[in-house]
């Protein structure tokens, strides 16, 4: 933890740096703000911030009690701006001061949230303060008096306190003063040596790590469970080398279980800066990677979440050039060239001088123009500055719709303008017949050619030369086939391996767990010396182990995929539950008591939470479930806090499978229909659909091809197999989208009806066994 913060002192010493020179306390958080813009606002607020914690700790002199500016929170890439340790208790102090740019007068509901969310931070991530007791406050300098209680909230977190410039001296000594008996399980901090040391282990979501991925941070900054994804990393960049230096056409395989971390890995790819050793045609120095995904939602998301972190970044580094009339760091000059703008200054009608940013593009263009027909051609260019349309287009290039990539391909013979393509999900690619039903008016050529999704990708491709090279990287997940005309990998396979056309000079780079099942053996008998060219790279690490998800329990998957063998899984079920002790997984037949506990766990929003079911569990709406496919708004969902009404935190918006495949909330409230219900008889789960002509639940087996259902996200499939695979696996999805904990809500049905859609025989045998058989606790045992 050293060189976590700005300035880190005990107590006594900052009050003495108080007395000699208070700009020795603001030049120490100067130079740990170096690779950040520190405008005059901040400047102003670290003042005021030093002034009233002079004040509020006169009396707090012991060398056991500490104070820490900025502390750094990697997870999130935010700064506390002020950490206390008094009496062996741990506050994150919230700062919201009067300044020249803003006013500081009420206690806001997203800063209490945000405080909640620096404590949460602590408690789940940093090893040496999950046991101690965490008080969040928020300080605003003119604010009312508040005269808010002491009480435990979650875990080891109590409830923010509230306090102005005058008050924040009482509220802290009466916290202090109430906990010196602690609430049982909390240990107070004593070694603070200890706790500085204390390792810093956060596991972000898949879109918090994106954005920092984009920032150029490390894997080992943001993620306890890096190591795995670094060697991954090292062969595939070795493996890209080796493809560059011998002008070869290779595909990865990478595979790995569900939160494995393989979605990591492709961002991490795509982020990653790699030189070429030497300029392409077009006179590249980099070479160029796009991360390609046919999940729709999480492409929205990650782009949505790039595009405001990149434009708020960018924003003030305009700010901080015009403004504060300063050079560019080092980080924001990075910054501008990752994204393609460069700043120049201008001069304007007055005479005023003032930096504008523009394309590097633009801004080479327009040099080579005025080199060819003399200075005045600088007029024909319209000088366009920074807007946000430009980052959504950097932003585009990054990640893209595999659906766009293949159209934008399609009526053009020159080769992409990337070497590197990192394809998502792999094994979920369209077939060729789900291309025909779905693609007949946008990709004709692939139609006549009887292509799948994979082969069109691969052909694509293959339109670098001889002299040229490309790296394809196909995510490999499993379980988790929920769309109808989904290949599966064996169609990637099938691409590499027909013999009539030019596929069959690609190399193939796999690790064990996939080159060694049967598919893969049968297709390429006789042809596996393309396997693994380089025997000199190890391919192992090409698998991923390890969860990242569920970071509280690693068993969480196999704990589903248990559940779901029905009988057959029980023993291995129990086994599981009985390891899993810091994740909680619990029944409810009571939608509200689920509510209740959810919005508990969650902090109020700090943590994130949200409703989901099953597509086809059309008859939960009666309990306030309910999906719509045309109106549901995924970066809301996923993206908004708690007060928003279409965030998942506010439960209301209730999300689907397709919505929430690939993404995470922290806590999860899962409702079970009656379309996937335990049949006591065979020891499995029953597929069902909801039939609307006969008002009934059928199983899957039975419902008549082109049938109407109750379904409003996906027709139902031909084949039978694929309807009982999709539904089966899309349980398997929404039972593994939670980090930190889920609780299950089974209604009780109509108890009285048994003809009723609602009746209990379509939830009571789901229930008893999940709760008598596997042994999930009901919250009223």
């Amino acid at each position: 933890m050293q060189n976590s913060w700005s300035y880190g002192k005990s107590i006594e010493a900052f009050l003495e740096d108080c007395k000699e020179d208070p700009n020795k306390i603001l030049g120490r958080l100067n130079d740990g703000a170096s690779n950040f813009c520190i405008l005059q606002t901040q400047i102003e607020a670290w003042k005021k911030e030093i002034e009233i914690l002079q004040e509020a700790l006169k009396d707090f002199s012991s060398q056991k009690d500490r104070i820490y500016f900025e502390f750094n929170l990697m997870r999130y890439s935010k700064r506390v701006d002020v950490v206390l340790i008094l009496n062996g208790i741990l506050f994150c102090l919230e700062f919201k001061v009067k300044t020249v740019a803003e006013e500081a007068k009420t206690y806001q509901s997203q800063d209490k949230n945000q405080a909640k969310a620096y404590a949460d931070e602590f408690s789940q991530f940093h090893s040496e303060s999950h046991k101690c007791p965490i008080v969040p406050m928020l300080v605003v300098s003119d604010a009312s008096d508040c005269a808010d209680v002491v009480e435990i909230c979650c875990d080891n977190i109590f409830e923010v306190i509230r306090a102005n410039a005058s008050t924040l001296s009482r509220e802290l000594k009466k916290a202090v003063s109430q906990l010196k008996s602690l609430p049982l399980g909390l240990e107070r901090l004593t070694d603070l040596s200890k706790w500085e040391r204390g390792e810093y282990q956060t596991v972000p979501t898949i879109v918090q790590a994106a954005d920092r991925l984009f920032e150029n941070q490390n894997v080992e900054a943001i993620t306890r469970s890096g190591t795995d994804v670094i060697k991954t990393m090292d062969v595939l960049t070795k493996i890209i080398r080796k493809a560059e230096s011998s002008k070869s056409r290779v595909i990865c395989f990478v595979t790995g279980e569900p939160g494995a971390g393989k979605t990591l890995v492709g961002l991490k790819l795509a982020a990653e800066r790699m030189e070429r050793a030497t300029p392409n045609v077009h006179g590249d120095s980099l070479i160029r990677k796009v991360f390609l995904s046919g999940n729709y939602p999480l492409v929205k998301v990650l782009k949505e979440s790039l595009v405001l972190n990149f434009y708020d970044r960018i924003s003030k580094c305009e700010e901080w050039l015009n403004k504060e009339g300063n050079e560019l760091t080092t980080v924001q000059e990075e910054l501008l060239e990752q994204c393609g703008f460069v700043a120049k200054k201008d001069v304007s009608k007055r005479g005023k001088v003032k930096y504008v940013l523009q394309t590097i593009e633009e801004f080479t263009e327009k040099g080579k123009r005025r080199k060819e027909v003399g200075a005045g051609a600088q007029q024909e260019f319209k000088r366009r500055k920074f807007t946000k349309n430009f980052v959504i287009s950097v932003v585009s290039s990054m990640i893209q719709l595999v659906s766009h990539f293949r159209r934008g391909l399609e009526f053009s013979e020159n080769p992409p303008s990337e070497n590197v393509f990192i394809f998502d999900e792999a094994q979920r690619a369209w077939s060729a017949d789900q291309i025909k039903q779905k693609d007949k008016k946008t990709h004709p050529m692939q139609i006549q050619n009887g292509w799948s999704e994979p082969r069109a990708l691969l052909e694509y491709l293959n339109r670098h030369g001889e002299g040229d090279w490309c790296v394809a990287v196909a995510l490999v997940g499993t379980g988790q086939d929920i769309h109808a005309g989904e290949a599966g990998i064996e169609e990637w396979y099938k691409a590499l391996a027909d013999g009539e056309n030019s596929l069959v000079n690609w190399k193939i780079c796999a690790a064990d767990q996939l080159s060694k099942t049967a598919a893969f053996k049968a297709t390429f008998e006789g042809k596996m010396d393309r396997l693994n060219p380089w025997p000199e790279l190890s391919y192992e690490h090409l698998h991923l182990f390890e969860t990242m998800r569920s970071f509280k329990a690693k068993d969480v998957g196999a704990l589903v995929n248990a559940i779901l063998n029905g009988a057959n899984g029980v023993n291995k079920a129990r086994e599981l539950l009985g390891r899993i002790k810091e994740f909680p997984i619990y029944l409810t037949r009571d939608i509200e008591q689920a509510k209740t506990w959810i919005r508990k766990v969650s902090l109020g929003g700090s943590r994130t939470c949200g409703m989901m079911i099953s597509s086809r569990a059309v008859r939960l709406r009666h309990y306030g479930f309910f999906t719509q496919a045309q109106s549901f708004d995924e970066v809301a969902w996923f993206l908004k806090d708690v007060e928003h009404i279409n965030s998942s935190s506010a439960l209301e918006v209730t999300a689907s499978e397709f919505k929430v495949q690939g993404l995470e909330l922290d806590y999860t409230l899962v409702g079970w229909d009656g379309d996937f219900v335990y049949d006591e008889a065979s020891g499995k789960f029953l597929t069902r659909h909801f039939a609307l002509k006969n008002n009934c639940w059928k199983e899957v087996k039975k419902i008549n091809e082109g049938e109407e259902t109750g379904t409003n996200e996906e027709p139902v499939d031909v084949d039978p197999k694929d309807k009982d695979r999709h539904l089966r696996n899309a349980y398997r999805v929404l039972l593994t989208r939670a980090r930190q904990g889920m609780i299950i809500f089974i209604p009780e049905g109509d108890k009285n009806n048994e003809f009723s859609n609602l009746a209990a025989k379509n939830y009571d045998p789901t229930y008893k066994f999940l709760h008598d058989e596997i042994g999930i606790p009901d919250l009223d045992d």
